[in-house]
């Protein structure tokens, strides 16, 4: 039964959406429950929704033509993108520098933190986070 589990845990994970993190789990190795256990922040706790999810060291880049477009690629070859009206709101929210390299000179920013909203196979870009 130890060796099911195990592998359940290491390969399988327990829920529907195991694919995407969710169900995923790890083994504590301290069973005597005397370690102090260091819970990650909840999404209430960072202002998120349960739909919105931060991404780490992802590259924005702007294309002016059609209104304006911005992609964020991320590690893993996630995107999403941003057109018009949105994007031009998405760029209120970073400093003059950044909107100034990302519009006037490189055309990218790179190691950014962005905050998407996942609904489904959809994923839209809200914010810098």
């Amino acid at each position: 039964m130890q060796a099911a589990f195990e592998h359940a845990f290491a390969w399988l994970g327990f829920g529907a959406k195991t694919s995407v993190g969710y169900g995923a789990m790890t083994q504590s190795t301290d069973i005597s429950g005397a370690g102090e256990s260091e819970v990650a922040p909840s999404k209430a706790e960072t202002g998120l929704t349960p739909n919105e999810e931060i991404w780490d060291s992802v590259t924005l880049k702007w294309d002016a033509g059609g209104g304006g477009r911005i992609t964020v690629s991320a590690p893993g070859g996630k995107t999403a993108t941003l057109t018009g009206k949105d994007a031009e709101k998405f760029l209120s929210y970073l400093s003059e520098d950044q909107q100034q390299r990302l519009k006037n000179k490189k055309r990218e920013l790179k190691s950014m933190r962005v905050v998407v909203e996942v609904l489904g196979n959809m994923i839209r870009l809200k914010r810098p986070a």
